[in-house]
């Protein structure tokens, strides 16, 4: 029994094809879904984030000082992110399309708020930052710890040039005293070894001289002195210094909590793998009896197909909706798109069942595995390595994903992504059409008898 039942699948080499082809799907799927983000964080610097810098330059003690070029500057060689200098509306309209993940505002008196940091009405220095969670909620965490080390960066920098302004006042004043010092060890020298050897005329003249000296000195010791008293003693230990730089942000979507960024993608996935566990109940191709033409064979499954689709898709709405309290930009948008999704995947599952058969449901669980890894619905795109970067534009998850970011979270619409996941239903579909004209007039068709 045991060398009859290996017989029996060694003769058939396409069983050996689809037994070996079955076994490479675990391979398939660690090594292409976890390829795609095997080194997400190492890919940071392909993140796209524009930066605006209106700050104009001020003079501070004698130098100009343009602390947002040099911000700007900073940034760029860091090369954390993958920084774009850019004007506020390309920012603005970048971020509301997914060109950038993050927008860096630099006003225009960020140089002139670091010059009051030492002066009784200190301002501090606004960076403001605008992030898109609802395009990608991984891509807004990481802006947001890029964003706390610039702050901590720049409070590092101005925190020293301001203690080498402080220590710069003393050392003026230091100076002052150290030359009163000698004057008056010279005034005191020259009198006493002057005792009785000195004539009248030259003792004043040396008088005169360390009076002026002293006179000098005066100044440059009361020069000193309202130079320190100009540093307000309370600003030295202020907050002002100890934290003068202020983290603004906004975020353009509404997305919270993590759930809500990772929505997309869970409810795509949701749905697929629910076209796929039809496909095993289901039989998409045999009909129950001989079809007159393609079309009414079509439409005797399709028909099933679609109104499957149509119950997931009610189910999925209602459960995200009621159960877990989504709260959508636009609800009508969302459940529209989870309806045309779900029968875009029924479409893919369809198609593949009919056109290839055995090997068409092998392949659906390849493509499945691809949409993982190429959609960008975890991780930005950007980070991803370079085969899931050129199958994301081709997988029909690609769409699905970015049409729910749109009306769950941003707002932006829906309709490009619509037309891309129509036009996979209608492909597909004529594709489906045109395969079963064919079988029915080659006859080739075999019956299925259904008690």
């Amino acid at each position: 029994m045991f060398k009859n039942e290996w017989m029996a699948i060694l003769k058939k080499p396409l069983m050996i094809a689809v037994m070996i082809s079955i076994a490479l799907v675990p391979a398939i799927y660690s090594g292409v879904y976890l390829s795609s983000m095997w080194n997400t964080y190492g890919h940071e610097k392909e993140i796209p984030v524009a930066i605006v810098n209106t700050d104009k330059k001020v003079s501070l003690n004698g130098q100009k000082i343009d602390m947002g070029k040099n911000l700007v500057s900073g940034l760029k060689k860091s090369r954390s992110l993958n920084y774009k200098s850019t004007s506020e509306q390309a920012a603005s309209d970048g971020l509301k399309s997914g060109k950038f993940y993050m927008v860096i505002k630099i006003p225009d008196n960020f140089s002139k708020n670091m010059s009051t940091l030492m002066t009784k009405h200190p301002e501090k220095m606004k960076i403001i930052y605008e992030t898109n969670r609802g395009l990608n909620f991984f891509a807004g965490q990481v802006s947001e710890g890029t964003m706390k080390s610039v702050k901590e960066s720049i409070t590092s920098q101005v925190t020293k040039e301001y203690i080498a302004a402080i220590l710069t006042q003393f050392k003026t004043a230091g100076k002052g005293m150290q030359t009163a010092s000698e004057a008056n060890q010279a005034m005191a020298k020259a009198i006493t070894s002057g005792n009785g050897s000195l004539d009248e005329s030259t003792l004043m003249d040396e008088m005169k001289n360390l009076y002026d000296g002293n006179i000098k000195v005066s100044n440059d010791l009361k020069n000193g002195s309202q130079r320190i008293s100009q540093l307000p003693a309370e600003m030295l230990t202020s907050e002002a210094l100890s934290n003068p730089v202020e983290l603004v942000h906004h975020d353009i979507s509404k997305t919270k909590f993590n759930g809500v960024g990772m929505a997309p993608f869970a409810i795509c996935i949701g749905l697929y793998v629910g076209c796929i566990s039809i496909s095993f109940m289901y039989d998409m191709y045999n009909p129950k009896q001989k079809p007159s033409n393609a079309l009414v064979w079509w439409f005797s499954k399709a028909s099933v197909l679609f109104i499957l689709s149509a119950l997931q898709s009610i189910i999925a709405v209602f459960t995200i909706v009621n159960l877990l309290g989504l709260n959508a930009v636009n609800i009508q948008q969302t459940a529209l798109l989870i309806m045309v999704i779900s029968v875009a995947f029924m479409s893919c599952v369809f198609a593949l069942n009919v056109l290839l058969g055995a090997f068409g449901k092998y392949l659906v669980t390849i493509l499945l595995i691809l949409q993982l890894g190429g959609s960008g619905g975890v991780y930005p795109i950007e980070t991803a390595n370079r085969f899931s970067k050129i199958t994301n534009p081709y997988l029909p998850m690609t769409y699905g994903i970015h049409g729910l970011k749109e009306s769950i979270s941003i707002g932006n619409g829906i309709a490009s992504d619509l037309k891309v996941l129509v036009a996979v239903i209608v492909i597909l579909n004529i594709m489906i059409i045109l395969k079963m004209a064919t079988d029915v007039k080659s006859e080739k068709l075999k019956l299925i008898a259904m008690n």
